[in-house]
């Protein structure tokens, strides 16, 4: 009789550990799909930033050269208007 209660609390004691393990299993996966999500939303988001980042570089490149244009045009109507107060004095 003895063996007969032990065995009933062994059994009773190896089934709580069975459903904690079930939990953890579950666990264990849910974590497992939530991190493959994020991993998945991560790679969007740097793919995203890089064709950004391209954007940018392209946009600062079109913005120096007509800064340049802008610069070269200033440059020549300072010489014109140098010109045009020279040929006024003469």
């Amino acid at each position: 009789e003895a063996v007969g209660v032990e065995l009933y609390g062994v059994q009773q004691n190896l089934g709580k550990l069975q459903q904690q393990l079930d939990r953890t299993v579950e666990d264990q996966a849910s974590t497992a799909r939530a991190r493959s999500d994020a991993e998945n939303d991560l790679r969007q988001l740097q793919e995203w930033l890089e064709s950004r980042s391209m954007d940018a570089k392209s946009q600062r490149r079109d913005h120096d050269s007509h800064q340049k244009e802008l610069d070269d045009l200033n440059a020549t109507l300072r010489q014109v208007e140098a010109y045009n107060e020279q040929m006024k004095g003469e």
